[in-house]
């Protein structure tokens, strides 16, 4: 089952306990939220929405429809305000390869999470 191992690899990412988790989320029971990482239970849709918002991905990607989150992609030039440096990335980015770029979504990714850390 994929959903309980993303999730958990979400959970792990964001450097939260299963306790911090289920608070953020809005659980009252922990046992509700482990559930659903052991793959016992699943979340109904509004607490997929939750979880969705809350580790920054797509629903798709936490059920295992997608491998990849383009959602990521999508935050990190939508928050680019500057028209000619959205330009110069396009011109400069549009050959890398992919390890390169997974690279840049790497370093992208340990912003946003800073940045949320810092809002908390």
């Amino acid at each position: 089952m994929v959903f309980p191992s993303r999730l958990k690899m979400l959970r792990e990412k964001a450097g939260w306990s299963k306790t911090e988790t289920a608070r953020r989320l809005g659980v009252k029971s922990l046992s509700t939220y482990a559930n659903w990482e052991y793959g016992e239970r699943e979340p109904d849709h509004r607490t997929l929405i939750k979880m969705a918002r809350l580790f920054n991905v797509s629903i798709d990607f936490l059920l295992g429809h997608d491998t990849y989150d383009s959602r990521q992609d999508e935050t990190f030039f939508n928050a680019i305000g500057d028209n000619e440096f959205k330009r110069w990335m396009l011109e400069n980015f549009s050959d890398a390869s992919k390890e390169d770029l997974n690279k840049l979504r790497t370093m992208w990714n340990m912003l946003m999470q800073l940045s949320k850390d810092n809002q908390n």
